[in-house]
């Protein structure tokens, strides 16, 4: 039902948005956009939109620290076969790894970089980010 007829005007207001949907004038449409006051999409916004957009941010450095590190070398001395990763961890109850489960996993850390490298991908993640990059 979204008819709009010439000098008419449609709101759209809920749960404390406040979003006027679109203003017609003789037949040509132009949008007006209130602020946004809901003080949950605030909260959710501090509390958990900008610590992700840090922590991708972060991760998208420590992936690319990685994957400098394997192609400086790492990835001559692990080979892509069945061959065990003798990290003596096996009593700790932790997985065993093999050259093939690194290899596999390297190549994902790939495509992640790989998407970050997107244009405009960094963008829209560093934009929620206050405080200065840590990366552990």
């Amino acid at each position: 039902m979204k008819k709009i007829l010439p000098l008419m005007m449609i709101f759209a207001i809920g749960a404390g948005v406040g979003y006027v949907g679109a203003v017609w004038t003789s037949g040509v449409q132009a949008q007006v956009q209130t602020d946004i006051v809901a003080p949950e999409v605030a909260r959710w916004t501090n509390e958990v939109i900008r610590p992700l957009a840090e922590d991708l941010r972060a991760l998208n450095i420590k992936c690319e620290n990685t994957l400098a590190q394997w192609y400086a070398g790492k990835n001559a001395l692990i080979k892509n076969d069945n061959s065990i990763i003798q990290d003596g961890r096996q009593n700790e109850g932790v997985s065993v790894l093999t050259g093939v489960d690194i290899n596999s996993f390297m190549a994902q850390v790939a495509a992640i970089v790989s998407q970050f490298d997107t244009a405009g991908v960094s963008d829209v993640i560093q934009k929620p980010c206050v405080r200065s990059l840590e990366v552990r």
